[in-house]
């Protein structure tokens, strides 16, 4: 399809991090532009082919950033849906909604990250 496929620094980690990974279920209000507030990109693990959606960044102040999410999150469901092998562009179309909606994820994060 012609886009560029890359690995996050963190991929080769992956396989260990998720063996210490507990899950988050987060509940984000749709802010008033009808965005969550979060910029999410697609991580490969080493030679794998199936790749997970990460929060690559939270705005300060946003939707995200008031329900606890953080930089690192794995997002491994959203509204009870796998995201698992995903787009991040297929994924992104389901954190947008109408304002002051809820949706729902289950995040993977690492125990240290864990508030």
């Amino acid at each position: 399809d012609g886009e560029a496929q890359w690995e996050h620094p963190f991929a080769q980690n992956m396989e260990v991090l998720t063996e210490k990974i507990d899950e988050v279920e987060v509940d984000v209000a749709v802010d008033d532009m009808g965005v969550l507030g979060i910029e999410i990109e697609e991580v490969l693990k080493v030679g794998d082919e199936t790749s997970s959606i990460v929060v690559k960044s939270v705005s300060p102040g946003g939707a995200g950033d008031k329900s606890g999410l953080i930089p690192g999150d794995v997002i491994a469901r959203i509204d009870g849906d796998s995201v698992s092998g995903q787009s991040a562009k297929d994924t992104s179309s389901k954190i947008v909604g109408v304002p002051g909606e809820t949706v729902r994820m289950v995040l993977l994060r690492t125990p240290a990250f864990i508030a």
